[in-house]
């Protein structure tokens, strides 16, 4: 079943049960990311089941880093999602991009460790004629002859959305990704779209302006925003809705 946002009932006991996850996370880092993750990495069969517990995983990043920091989770988080960036599925792929700027925000991406989610988020800013014509083929040419398994996020609308979140990623770990986005300007399999938003994001960052335009002077800040903010004004911390959004 798919989340609906515009549902008070749904927004209602989602809050409340990440609620409940959080407090368990506060005081039981190890066992509740150890869980989480195991079931991040083994779903790729359940499309849905795995963009939940990659959202949740999100969730506990920019609510609860620490205690995952202090638990000593850090790396088994960095590993379970490297683990699934070669994932097919857009709905993934649109959730573990957001993942990974919550882990940037957390300052859980070093050069080492973050290389290869960096690159994943530059990568999806890239959307070719072979994209659409796979979706399209997928949804059977048309929105309304979709299959059951087929992604609710577009080609275009995960393009779109990752520009933002490159942005968000060199306001929210400078550090580890300026050198890693430099790199992507002379290789060819960054072209197009994916070039366009790195050099927006070194702009963004060497004027000292955040995701959505605002100066930030000290790189921006962790920022909860509700889930059908604008993706305009995307900034770290924000979880993107793609149902029905006029920005995508």
């Amino acid at each position: 079943v798919s989340p609906d946002y515009s549902r008070p009932n749904f927004n209602r006991a989602r809050s409340e049960l990440l609620r409940c996850v959080e407090t368990l996370t506060l005081h039981h880092s190890r066992p509740v990311i150890e869980h989480i993750v195991q079931n991040m990495t083994n779903s790729s069969n359940n499309n849905k089941a795995q963009t939940g517990t990659i959202s949740v995983l999100t969730h506990l990043i920019n609510a609860q880093s620490e205690s995952i920091e202090i638990g000593g989770m850090k790396e088994t988080v960095l590993s379970g999602t490297i683990r699934i960036i070669n994932s097919q599925d857009l709905d993934v792929r649109a959730s573990l991009a957001q993942l990974i700027v919550a882990l940037g925000t957390a300052n859980f991406l070093s050069r080492d460790s973050g290389r290869e989610l960096i690159l994943f988020v530059v990568r999806q800013c890239r959307v070719t004629r072979n994209d659409i014509a796979v979706f399209d083929k997928q949804n059977g040419g048309s929105w309304f002859g979709k299959g059951g398994n087929a992604s609710g996020v577009t080609p275009k609308q995960l393009g779109k959305a990752s520009e933002r979140f490159v942005s968000a990623l060199g306001q929210c770990a400078t550090a580890s990704v300026w050198p890693l986005l430099f790199t992507t300007l002379t290789d060819s399999e960054y072209g197009g779209q994916s070039i366009d938003a790195v050099c927006r994001c070194l702009v963004d960052v060497a004027t000292g302006k955040s995701a959505g335009g605002e100066e930030t002077g000290d790189g921006g800040s962790k920022t909860e925003i509700s889930q059908d903010s604008s993706i305009k004004h995307y900034k770290p911390g924000q979880t993107v809705n793609f149902d029905n959004n006029p920005d995508l």
